[in-house]
């Protein structure tokens, strides 16, 4: 059975359902700063992408590892911690570690893991088996453990 609604593949619908729910979930916590999918940057959906990839080829990866390659992705793109998320100046305040992370910001990275997990049989297998291949590089080390936002 599909459930495509449009010509996005199915990774891109997750990562579009994804930021529409933190979208949602800010916006109940008061923060009206985040941009509806069409009009988000690209780096934002971008990062959206890449973490769903990652929760597809890492469906053991808990919260704080999804953190933890969402952070260093953004590192080797040149974030860096700062009180305020500033796409021009590459600051970014959940560039800390997942257990420094307020319960609010926690809880985005539980909810986008449990999206994923959702719609995993969303994705084609052939799709699934690509997403794992590129994920090998990406999965977690055993005695590491931090998340994604």
């Amino acid at each position: 059975m599909s459930y495509r609604t449009d010509n996005r593949n199915p990774v891109e619908q997750i990562a579009v359902i994804c930021h529409q729910t933190n979208k949602a979930w800010c916006e109940m916590n008061g923060d009206f700063s985040q941009k509806d999918w069409h009009d988000a940057p690209d780096w934002q959906r971008e990062s959206a992408v890449k973490g769903v990839e990652f929760r597809l080829a890492n469906p053991d990866a808990t919260p704080e590892a999804q953190h933890e390659s969402w952070y260093k992705a953004k590192e080797a793109d040149g974030w860096v911690y700062g009180e305020v998320k500033d796409a021009e100046a590459k600051t970014h305040p959940c560039m800390v570690e997942y257990d420094q992370l307020p319960l609010f910001q926690r809880k985005k990275d539980e909810l986008f893991g449990a999206i994923v997990e959702v719609l995993r049989d969303t994705v084609p297998p052939e799709e699934e088996t690509q997403q794992e291949q590129q994920g090998q590089e990406l999965k977690p080390k055993q005695e590491a453990g931090d998340g994604e936002n």
